[in-house]
């Protein structure tokens, strides 16, 4: 089996943490978090990987990060980040799909395959997920070499994106989530979203899958069995106590939800705060805002 990278893709408050948590239990799976957080707060003082360790001392992350760029120093760091910024950036998108990779691509992917190589040894594994949600990853324009590029569409109904995005979420030392209004909310999940299906268009199409946070969370070990078998990997759902609850030990994800921290027996309920009583009036405005992509993704137009 070849080395893979899943890039997980859509918008944030997705339940991409949850998704990237039972991936990592799937054997010869490591789930990595949002990787792209890496270089601009996961060497921060406090910031703690998912195994408990601050990331700084996690002899993964440190060791793989020198492996990669030669050291942890703040400038390395940086240097990184910037390079990183400039290809994870809206105005790149155009460039990146009319005229495909360019010289900052092929440079970042060359970074990311030494990490993604050194974290694959460190954590005896042949599939890494990157739930970093960028919806054009590099990786995907084949500029990381030694490993094939897999992509999964990650979806969650943008009334209950946006019911997310405005609740506080963050504390135990950690960097509290960025929270924002419904018009924004709106547009982002659109444009992530759209642009997600744009870039599906250099993978192979045995190499995207789609799902919905909502299947997600209302069947987790038959979502999670059925992308093992999408994976070529079986004894996918082996960490599952019963239907609806999941075992989970060390992981090293470095980025995401707070939740990333909880380790043990985790039992998988849907979040439907949003849905209680009438709809508000943001809700509307979301709603109305999303209506176009909300309906190809199978969510209705009221509650």
């Amino acid at each position: 089996m070849s080395r893979r990278i899943v890039y997980v893709v859509g918008k944030g408050r997705s339940g991409s943490t949850l998704l990237d948590d039972l991936l990592g239990t799937v054997p010869g799976v490591a789930s990595l978090g949002e990787l792209r957080l890496l270089w601009s707060r996961g060497f921060t003082p406090g910031y703690r990987c998912a195994c408990g360790e601050l990331v700084a001392d996690c002899p993964v992350w440190s060791g793989a990060v020198v492996d990669a760029i030669g050291s942890t120093s703040a400038d390395a760091l940086a240097e990184v980040d910037a390079l990183q910024d400039r290809v994870l950036s809206w105005s790149h998108v155009p460039r990146l799909l009319a005229r495909g990779p360019g010289d900052d691509d092929r440079a970042l992917g060359e970074v990311m395959g030494r990490l993604y190589a050194s974290l694959a040894e460190r954590l005896d594994a042949e599939v890494l997920v990157d739930s970093s949600k960028w919806p054009l990853p590099p990786g995907a324009f084949d500029v990381v070499p030694g490993f094939e590029a897999w992509v999964l569409h990650l979806v969650r109904d943008p009334r209950a994106v946006a019911h997310s995005y405005q609740r506080r979420k963050g504390g135990d030392g950690q960097p509290e989530l960025p929270r924002f209004g419904a018009l924004h909310t709106s547009l982002s999940w659109g444009a992530r979203n759209a642009a997600a299906e744009l870039g599906r268009r250099p993978v192979p199409a045995e190499r995207f899958r789609r799902i919905r946070y909502e299947d997600l969370a209302a069947d987790p070990r038959g979502t999670l069995r059925s992308l093992g078998e999408w994976l070529g990997i079986g004894d996918a759902d082996r960490a599952f106590v019963d239907d609806r609850t999941v075992r989970l030990g060390e992981a090293h994800l470095v980025g995401g939800n707070p939740r990333r921290l909880d380790r043990g027996d985790i039992e998988i309920r849907a979040d439907q705060e949003w849905s209680g009583g009438s709809a508000s009036r943001s809700q509307r405005l979301v709603g109305a805002l999303t209506a176009p992509l909300r309906g190809r993704y199978g969510y209705p137009g009221s509650r």
